[in-house]
């Protein structure tokens, strides 16, 4: 399954059974709080909880933080539960559409009731994976026996052939052509299960590579908002100052009257003392 889908009539009705069962309703405060990826990884923890790492995931009340959530949670979650989510859809979870909550629910639904499932082709692998050994013999089996009826034919000739010689040289030729066609046969299968194991390869390094951007776009914006806290500290502590100089300021001046009315009083008596002699 890839991307999200609207529900059909039946659908619906399975999921609010389901959604019963488990006491959730979804009305608008349900679908914001999904909307944000912790809570709905604590649903699909009751389902596959090892698949799920709490640790992994915050809460986050802005849009571009939650969508960093999701791909995270789409990325060691969802992919292993056979569901892949382009961004849009990611987008949509993120601001809580209800479509896209709803299939998201419904797929956690069939998960508890069927188990994970994955759809697989027989007659030809899985993009990014090698073929099984059960594939390599079932095809070597088909070799065999396309091979068998050109044997069979080849045989009834030299029996009804008069020339023994000419018997000898098609029972040569047959048993070289029964020889060539399987080891051809494995050599094909041979490169397409090494053509398959680098795409394989390929595939998961991209992964990790974008998994890598993924951590350093989410180490940048917890750098900038340390930035901004800094910032804002720096903000403060010049207040601060400026606020210490003022009081120094006034400080100052303070001393300085009370400096001088220390002088005026300890001068009062002398010039009381000078008056009275002179009065004398």
């Amino acid at each position: 399954m890839s991307n999200l889908r609207n529900l059909s009539i039946e659908e619906h009705q399975e999921l609010d059974s389901w959604l019963v069962g488990k006491k959730i309703v979804l009305n608008h405060r349900t679908r914001r709080d999904l909307s944000d990826v912790v809570n709905m990884a604590l649903l699909f923890k009751d389902v596959v909880g090892k698949l799920v790492n709490m640790k992994n995931y915050t809460s986050h009340g802005k849009l571009a933080l939650k969508l960093l959530n999701w791909e995270t949670f789409s990325l060691k979650v969802l992919r292993k539960t056979g569901l892949i989510l382009s961004r849009p859809s990611l987008e949509l979870l993120a601001s809580g559409d209800l479509n896209a909550i709803c299939s998201l629910l419904f797929h956690l639904m069939r998960i508890e009731r069927d188990g994970i499932q994955f759809s697989s082709r027989r007659a030809s692998p899985v993009k990014g994976q090698p073929p099984s050994s059960q594939s390599l013999d079932n095809v070597d089996a088909d070799a065999v026996q396309q091979a068998s009826p050109k044997i069979t034919h080849s045989q009834s000739s030299t029996q009804t052939s008069n020339d023994p010689q000419m018997s000898l040289t098609d029972d040569k030729s047959n048993n070289i052509n029964v020889t060539e066609t399987p080891t051809q046969s494995q050599m094909d299968l041979q490169a397409m299960a090494a053509s398959a194991q680098m795409s394989h390869n390929l595939s998961v390094a991209c992964a990790n590579y974008e998994e890598q951007l993924r951590i350093n776009e989410k180490k940048e914006l917890y750098i900038m908002s340390l930035d901004q806290k800094v910032q804002y500290l720096q903000k403060i502590i010049l207040e601060k100052e400026k606020r210490i100089n003022q009081l120094l300021d006034h400080l100052s001046t303070l001393s300085v009257r009370i400096i001088s009315m220390q002088t005026s009083i300890a001068d009062e008596p002398l010039q009381l003392k000078n008056q009275y002699l002179a009065n004398e």
